[in-house]
């Protein structure tokens, strides 16, 4: 008997006399078997992805992952994300049939990630970054905010930019299975190079010398070859006319620059000048407490007392109306015994005085 398709039979056998008959039924008995046809199916979690032969149970299926070791089983497990060689070989005592087939495995989006040469540099810098994204990536898209160019699908990019101030930079990366983004905000800092312009302001004998250039990271002074101080402004007391050297080095992530000038004190404020403005202190000197009485204050204002060394020992913001005159207990706020400068600074009008606490 020859059958012509695969499949499960029944055989039956009838046997008959002149008495009667009689049978015997084997159901689903005969098996017909076709030559397999290998083929798989893939499926994932997330942590492995696997092939499956959906073949007869009754056939064999070997399985190769690229050069690795020949393993049989219906379901092949394939533990790492790429692209891979699978060889299937499935027989049956019909025969035998082979599949090889590249297949790419991913089970989850890409991770971007990535590095940049420097994040605070000069206009016109050269910055380079690299991805370093994880996972199994198809296309990749950066943008640089204030960047040339502004978009790059490339893994490594030569970024300018031309303009000063603080900008972002993105990275997405995408596969069959979706996309993430990386986003750094206001990280990149660009800058020009540092220049050492200043101003001099004066009052009587308390003189200011202002930091008036492009940001920078530090600011240095020095007065009369004695200590460095580090600060955007220089507050100096000084009551002896004559020429003071002073030199300011500022700097940033671009560079570095000084620059030496003389402070020319030719004469200090008289005190007939000093009576005719408005400002009073009493008594002075002064012990315990020292009374400020202005004829006119305009909120807000602060009051700012130094020793001579030009230091700050004390400050007050004044914000409401007072009563004057207005008192200043000298002891409670470590103002101890030598001589002083005052000021009352309101609006952009200072006015100072000199006291002495004894």
């Amino acid at each position: 008997m020859v059958y012509l398709e695969a499949g499960r039979f029944d055989v039956s056998l009838s046997a008959f006399n002149p008495l009667g008959e009689r049978s015997l039924l084997w159901k689903d008995s005969i098996q017909v078997l076709d030559v397999p046809v290998a083929s798989f199916s893939t499926v994932a979690s997330d942590s492995f992805s696997y092939c499956i032969y959906p073949g007869d149970p009754l056939d064999k299926a070997y399985w190769q992952i690229d050069s690795g070791p020949i393993t049989e089983n219906d379901t092949l497990t394939i533990e790492s994300e790429g692209i891979h060689l699978i060889t299937l070989i499935v027989s049956n005592d019909c025969g035998s049939d082979t599949l090889q087939e590249e297949v790419l495995f991913i089970r989850k989006p890409p991770e971007p990630r990535f590095t940049v040469s420097d994040y605070a540099f000069c206009r016109m810098d050269t910055i380079t970054y690299t991805s370093i994204s994880t996972g199994w990536i198809d296309s990749l898209v950066w943008v640089f905010d204030g960047g040339s160019p502004g978009f790059s699908g490339d893994s490594i990019v030569k970024v300018v930019y031309p303009v000063i101030g603080l900008f972002d930079v993105s990275l997405t990366a995408f596969n069959a299975i979706g996309e993430a983004a990386r986003i750094l905000v206001d990280t990149l800092s660009v800058q020009d190079p540092p220049i050492p312009d200043y101003s001099v302001a004066i009052f009587d004998s308390l003189y200011y010398c202002i930091y008036t250039g492009p940001e920078a990271d530090i600011v240095l002074w020095q007065f009369n070859d004695e200590s460095i101080v580090s600060h955007d402004t220089l507050i100096l007391v000084e009551e002896e006319s004559g020429v003071y050297p002073i030199k300011l080095w500022v700097e940033n992530s671009c560079s570095r620059d000084s620059v030496f000038f003389n402070l020319h004190i030719l004469a200090t404020a008289s005190e007939e000048l000093e009576a005719k403005s408005g400002l009073f202190l009493y008594p002075n000197p002064a012990k315990g407490s020292l009374w400020m009485v202005t004829e006119q204050l305009e909120l807000p204002a602060s009051i700012n007392i130094y020793d001579w060394s030009g230091r700050l020992v004390w400050t007050h913001e004044m914000t409401s109306v007072y009563k004057s005159p207005f008192e200043i207990l000298l002891d409670q706020i470590g103002v101890t015994a030598g001589s002083y400068l005052f000021e009352l600074r309101q609006a952009n009008i200072s006015q100072v005085r000199r006291f002495l606490k004894i």
